[in-house]
């Protein structure tokens, strides 16, 4: 089953910014972020040469820990509307 999340304070190097990732069970299949105007993508060919970027950490990990709860699930279609802005 697919489940998408998203937090609005993910902090990376270019500071702190938008995160949307889906999960097919405990595996993360696509993610989006968000810093600004700069947007990064797990979309197979968005970063040349580095290849798609995806956390590592399984669903029930990042549950456990608090990383997502049932407060950072969003519906199917706001995860697809964020992943056609970066295609």
């Amino acid at each position: 089953m697919k489940r998408y999340f998203k937090r609005n304070d993910a902090d990376s190097i270019y500071g702190t910014g938008l995160f949307f990732v889906e999960y097919d069970g405990e595996i993360a299949t696509r993610q989006v972020e968000m810093y600004g105007e700069r947007w990064l993508s797990s979309r197979e060919g968005y970063h040349p040469g580095h290849g798609p970027g995806l956390t590592d950490r399984p669903l029930a990990e990042n549950l456990a820990t608090g990383v997502f709860g049932p407060e950072y699930e969003i519906p199917a279609e706001e995860f697809e509307g964020v992943w056609q802005q970066t295609g």
